[in-house]
């Protein structure tokens, strides 16, 4: 019988390490998962718990409450923000415009490079 996992959380290895990588956003790529190295990547996830390569990272799927790491330019980020992935998987506020990829919805303010707690969604990928 198939086991439900709870809390949208899925196991997943990874090449590089993510221990220092809490709040990135990741993509599938070769059978494990990466950051995300571009704007427009359809991201898997956020790394809720990182660790060296080769071990099990818990990665968040949308639909959980997580931590989500702000862009070192983020734009205004507040309470309800829908935030779109950056080329270095971490998240800034939509500029409603363009190509881009939303993932998330902050559930607090934030600023450059902080942690916020945000609702991770089934991302929307706009073409430009």
């Amino acid at each position: 019988m198939y086991k439900v996992r709870d809390g949208f959380i899925q196991p997943a290895t990874s090449a590089a390490d993510l221990s220092t990588k809490a709040g990135y956003f990741v993509e599938a790529s070769s059978g494990a998962v990466s950051v995300v190295n571009a704007a427009t990547d359809n991201p898997l996830g956020v790394v809720v718990d990182g660790v060296p390569s080769g071990g099990a990272n818990a990665i968040g799927l949308p639909g959980i409450i997580a931590k989500v790491k702000l862009d070192g330019a983020p734009g205004t980020v507040a309470l309800g923000t829908y935030l779109t992935v950056t080329a270095t998987g971490t998240a800034k506020a939509d500029a409603a415009t363009g190509a881009r990829v939303v993932v998330a919805r902050a559930l607090e303010a934030g600023a450059a490079d902080e942690l916020i707690t945000a609702q991770i969604i089934v991302p929307v990928v706009y073409a430009a």
